[in-house]
């Protein structure tokens, strides 16, 4: 009684019809027809499970990436008379100087290194010498990896070791452009930079 006329004259004795390649088919046996429900196959039950933490993985690099972008336009003020490639801002309230942004990337410095003219050219090095080599790109990349394997642990301490040789690239890289004789002055900017605090690896800032 559950069934339409259709389906009851399509059926002949002993005929099965598939209903869903998920859910399960039809079959008739005499005046009786069946409903059969499949079992999800181990590749089915694997493909969910990578949807799902696939899925969470996104939303939690979205939710942390917009909130943070979030914060800095809250906080941001211009910082005028600087000589760089593309926007530096000041924002209270952060933790680090970093590069922030991956289509509209900018330098965001705190207002303790407004202080010392040496410190923020230190910074403003490091900045620039990260847009130069599109790391905001990797950083983008790394996350879309981590992201799409999740599961693989391997992955994650790939990207880790990524996002420390890009570190170190752009400490060599810095240091080209300033000069070797600021090698130990840009070291001890770089420690106080450091100790402030580091990024999660699902945030694309630097």
């Amino acid at each position: 009684a559950e069934f339409n006329l259709d389906i009851e004259t399509t059926l002949e004795p002993g005929d099965i019809l598939s209903y869903s390649d998920v859910v399960g088919c039809l079959r008739r046996e005499g005046e009786t027809i069946t409903w059969y429900r499949y079992v999800l196959s181990p590749e089915q039950i694997v493909l969910a499970l990578w949807l799902v933490g696939t899925g969470l993985a996104g939303a939690v690099m979205l939710v942390a990436n917009l909130r943070f972008y979030g914060r800095l336009r809250k906080r941001r003020e211009r910082l005028e008379g600087v000589d760089a490639p593309i926007p530096v801002y000041t924002a209270v309230g952060l933790p680090s100087p970093c590069l922030a942004g991956v289509l509209r990337p900018a330098v965001y410095v705190t207002p303790a290194a407004l202080g010392d003219p040496r410190r923020l050219r230190h910074i403003l090095a490091h900045e620039e010498t990260h847009f130069r080599q599109g790391d905001h790109w990797w950083a983008a990349l790394r996350c879309l990896c981590l992201c799409l394997y999740w599961f693989n642990p391997l992955v994650w301490w790939a990207a880790a070791l990524s996002r420390r040789d890009c570190e170190l690239a752009c400490d060599e890289g810095a240091i080209r452009a300033l000069g070797e004789g600021e090698r130990i002055p840009y070291g001890r900017t770089l420690v106080g930079m450091i100790a402030a605090g580091r990024t999660p690896l699902l945030q694309t800032a630097t």
